[in-house]
């Protein structure tokens, strides 16, 4: 940590010292750490913290703890589709090549320790819940700051950090939250992170731009100095010099992955593809052929990783990492009621296409029933649009509609919301529900395939009610 920030800490802290809350007693099991994360901590949705969104809380909270970014190597990924998949598939390859790393990703799905998984395995429980306990004077210490106190995902990515060191993880895998440039998560300054960006396209215009010359700008931030990045070539010629100005200016190389050049499709299996890469036949137990390119993407970034920190890169072990990779919500086949529903957490208009033109390969999925709900800030209009072309009938809803935070009941786009646009579009084949659950169960009455889309929040908060019925078995 720099001398100088920390002394400014540390002398805030000793000033402050007696008006700091102890923490004795506040948090002692896993349901604690949950409240605590869920409840007491801002929202960058909070329009009280919008102005400090950057990177200066992120770096000042960070250097509280002592930077534990900087302890070791990390892999940053950033992208508007399947930079969340490439985590996971550069996660397993890692570990198969006996590669400790730790795995941050945003949004978790069904469990908030999915944000500080070791070599792809949540931490227990306990180990959880003392690393969260364990942040709680910093977390105080940080309202007499300028920016006020770290946020929700400033202090999960942070929890995931420091477990990372404790485990003395060999990389860590980084996905970021929120575009690149000024998310949270890039405040390390070592020049061995390896950038990764996946597929770019239009996603929070509101904050990131609306052209996607000024998505690559903010996604490119993520580029380390003197550094590499593997990047998913774009098609578009602007937007790929947008990329290579940053590079360029940083003094960075950049690597294209050509999945076009390199990669085939070679079928189409029940439950993923069988694909060629290089010349090696490899598969993915993940349905989509965006998987294909998203495993390549991977590939060329942990072969680069072996390349220039003096490891072997085995096709054998990338095989059986890739069949191993589990992508929670991302085209999950649940089993409810005697029923297959296929769930994906696909939230924007580019990756609701290409999933559910994924499934009309697939007889048995043809013209599904979709359960649809979507998050502030996406092009929920654009996704509505798309689905109502593709699917037999809409079921819209919403979630956190119960929830005891404040800030996340200002999440879910509202049915009032809906109902304007599904006039404007003249869409007969919707219908509202006040909750996911009430629109799963009435999607059910009909033999028609089911798909859930359009937030990794529902799916959690389907799941949740799901097994708290008894209805979901070995899933849960």
């Amino acid at each position: 940590m720099r001398a100088s920030l920390r002394g400014v800490i540390i002398t805030l802290m000793a000033t402050r010292k007696n008006q700091i809350v102890p923490l004795s007693g506040n948090i002692q099991t896993f349901s604690d750490a949950k409240r605590f994360l869920f409840d007491d901590l801002p929202s960058l949705g909070n329009a009280v913290f919008r102005g400090a969104v950057g990177l200066e809380r992120a770096r000042a909270w960070l250097a509280l703890l002592g930077d534990p970014q900087e302890s070791f190597p990390i892999i940053h990924i950033a992208g508007t589709s399947g930079k969340g998949s490439t985590s996971y598939f550069i996660a397993n390859l890692l570990k198969a090549h006996g590669k400790t790393n730790g795995l941050h990703v945003s949004p978790h799905v069904f469990d908030v320790r999915e944000r500080a998984q070791i070599n792809i395995e949540l931490p227990s429980e306990a180990e959880f819940t003392k690393a969260t306990a364990d942040l709680i004077p910093y977390v105080r210490s940080m309202q007499y700051m300028p920016d006020g106190r770290p946020t929700y995902f400033e202090v999960t990515n942070a929890l995931a950090l420091r477990l990372f060191e404790t485990h003395r993880v060999d990389y860590g895998v980084i996905e970021t939250g929120l575009g690149g440039r000024y998310d949270s998560t890039n405040t390390v300054r070592r020049s061995d992170k390896l950038a990764v960006i996946t597929r770019l396209g239009l996603d929070h215009t509101e904050i990131l731009g609306d052209t996607l010359e000024e998505i690559a700008w903010q996604k490119a931030g993520i580029i380390p100095y003197g550094g590499t990045v593997v990047a998913l070539r774009p098609e578009q010629d602007s937007v790929r010099a947008v990329l290579e100005e940053v590079a360029y200016g940083r003094q960075s190389q950049i690597i294209w992955s050509e999945p076009l050049k390199h990669t085939s499709l070679q079928s189409r299996t029940e439950t993923g593809v069988e694909f060629s890469y290089h010349g090696e036949p490899l598969a993915t137990y993940t349905p989509g052929d965006y998987q294909m390119e998203n495993a390549a993407v991977a590939l060329d970034a942990v072969r680069f990783l072996a390349a220039r920190d003096g490891w072997d890169f085995s096709f054998d072990a990338a095989r059986q990492a890739l069949l191993e990779a589990e992508l929670p919500g991302r085209a999950n086949v649940w089993h409810v009621d005697g029923r297959d529903v296929m769930v994906d957490g696909a939230h924007n208009p580019q990756k609701i296409a290409a999933f559910l033109s994924e499934l009309a390969h697939r007889p048995e999925w043809h013209r599904p029933l979709v359960i649809f709900a979507a998050k502030h800030g996406k092009d929920w209009r654009g996704s509505l649009e798309t689905i109502g072309y593709l699917a037999d009938r809409v079921y819209i809803t919403q979630f956190f509609r119960g929830t005891a935070s404040p800030h996340l009941q200002n999440y879910s786009v509202k049915p009032e919301e809906f109902a304007a646009v599904i006039d404007v579009c003249g869409m007969r084949n919707a219908k509202q529900f006040d909750a996911p659950i009430d629109a799963f169960n009435a999607a059910l009455q009909h033999d028609r395939p089911i798909v859930v889309v359009g937030s990794m929040y529902m799916l959690g908060e389907l799941h949740e009610q799901l097994c708290a019925a008894g209805r979901l078995g070995e899933i849960c």
